[in-house]
């Protein structure tokens, strides 16, 4: 049960950071908000490296139970 959960948690974050990413990278080309839209893109990528970290510290064990 933890390893699914944490591996479904693992994948959250990469689904949210990529989410946010493609959000923030859209508003930055489409408003003048620069602000609001680096916060979104620091985000994305702050989840998405984490994401990262987790796969090399954990190997693949880290998704599959």
């Amino acid at each position: 049960m933890w390893g699914e959960l944490k591996g479904k948690s693992i994948l959250g974050l990469l689904f949210l950071g990529s989410f946010l990413l493609f959000v923030g990278l859209f508003l930055f080309l489409v408003e003048d908000n620069l602000v609001f839209d680096s916060l979104l893109v620091f985000a994305g990528f702050l989840c998405f490296f984490s994401f990262v970290y987790y796969i090399k510290r954990f190997g693949s064990e880290a998704i599959t139970p």
